[in-house]
């Protein structure tokens, strides 16, 4: 059998200040149903998405409404995709990895 060959990147989005504050877990906590707590889990814990409406939010949407602008603001205020939230709250074992494919 061969080896598995895996294609990596970075993810570039997330600020330094965060990643630097990130420790890798040595394992990564995963959902096991029971009796008890049929789903894996017990409990919400939210994933967000926010984007502030600042100035330059405004002049985007009145001069260049386009995803691509609104997408470059959202992340010059620092902002996290909900599939950036979650990773981060899977690294720190807030939540399960099986919360990313509800995403």
């Amino acid at each position: 059998m061969t080896g598995v060959q895996t294609c990596a990147l970075p993810i570039s989005g997330i600020p330094s200040q965060i990643k630097e504050s990130l420790k890798i877990p040595e394992f990564v906590y995963q959902g096991v149903p029971s009796q008890s707590c049929p789903q894996g889990s017990k409990g919400r814990i939210g994933v967000f998405e926010i984007l502030s409406n600042t100035k330059e939010l405004e002049k985007i949407i009145l001069e260049n409404p386009n995803e691509g602008e609104v997408f470059k603001e959202f992340r010059h205020q620092g902002g996290l995709t909900m599939r950036e939230d979650a990773l981060i709250k899977i690294l720190k074992g807030d939540i399960s990895i099986d919360e990313l494919d509800k995403l």
